[in-house]
């Protein structure tokens, strides 16, 4: 249901080529007619408008998940031990970068933007990661 809800906000029509099988999350980047598509190992962005797809980016750790940071072109996501911030913007040839390691299991990031910090769930407490970013 969250899905469809965030499908019918963007006013798109999503196909079953965008819906298949690898696609595990859709987040919210706050743009009108654009949504990123987590996989296991990538994070597309499409364009619900034109109908294209552009990855951002490709890993050999799984993503477990992914959060869009209000009001920026961030994407932070999280494989099972780290915190990355992604910069979606396609001129800075999608700017990934490593913020924070942990040596317990990630189980869920969110975005907070009334702490602006990333909330970070694991199997035993949960973190908040301040942020310091340029909106």
């Amino acid at each position: 249901s969250h899905q469809a809800t965030l499908l019918s906000q963007l006013g798109g029509v999503m196909t079953s080529r965008l819906l298949d099988n690898d696609t595990k999350q859709l987040v919210d980047i706050g743009q009108s007619d654009q949504i990123a598509l987590r996989s296991d190992f990538s994070i597309t962005l499409a364009s619900l408008s034109d109908d294209q797809f552009d990855t951002l980016i490709r890993v050999s750790k799984p993503i477990i998940t992914a959060a869009w940071i209000s009001e920026t072109p961030y994407i932070a996501y999280a494989d099972a031990h780290s915190i990355h911030i992604l910069d979606s913007r396609s001129q800075t040839n999608y700017f990934d970068q490593v913020v924070a390691t942990l040596a317990a299991t990630i189980i869920d990031i969110e975005y907070s933007s009334d702490l602006d910090s990333i909330v970070i769930s694991t199997s035993t407490e949960t973190l908040l990661y301040p942020l310091t970013v340029d909106k």
